[in-house]
């Protein structure tokens, strides 16, 4: 299968995540296709009405390493996975809503396809990414199964 120009590649970097992106090494993508590798870090707000103080975790001081940190890990992912004729693009986003975010990431780039692990746990479509994707978003979809679950 060849894909289009744009293409988002939704990345969990969790070790026991990663091994499910050697599968992008069978992908053919076309020649100097954009290929955006995504992490969508959960932000979590706490609100304490007693004090009427609120914050969030990453602390704002905080979000550039962890931004630094998770676009290295992305670039050598690139790396190792996909072909060295296309362009790859890291983005490290925050947002509360991790599947809200990359949907709009994807519309915001106009991928012509985003490509996601299903999580072992889950069935492909039972309360994943998925399952929010495709109701949300009008971007094609390929979904990489775990085939050590099937």
């Amino acid at each position: 299968m060849e894909f289009g120009k744009s293409v988002v590649v939704a990345v969990d970097i969790a070790k026991e995540a990663r091994g499910r992106f050697d599968e992008l090494k069978e992908i053919h993508f076309s020649p100097g296709s954009d290929v955006h590798l995504v992490y969508v870090f959960q932000e979590i707000g706490f609100n304490f009405a007693i004090d009427a103080y609120s914050m969030a975790y990453p602390l704002a001081d905080d979000r550039l390493a962890i931004e630094k940190s998770v676009n290295d890990a992305l670039k050598k992912l690139g790396k190792e996975v996909l072909p060295k004729d296309v362009k790859v693009h890291t983005h490290c986003v925050f947002s509360e809503n991790q599947k809200e975010k990359l949907c709009e990431v994807a519309q915001e780039i106009k991928a012509d396809v985003v490509i996601l692990a299903a999580r072992k746990r889950h069935g492909i479509f039972e309360s994943s990414f998925a399952q929010y994707m495709l109701k949300h978003s009008d971007k094609s979809l390929l979904i990489l199964k775990d085939r050590q679950s099937a």
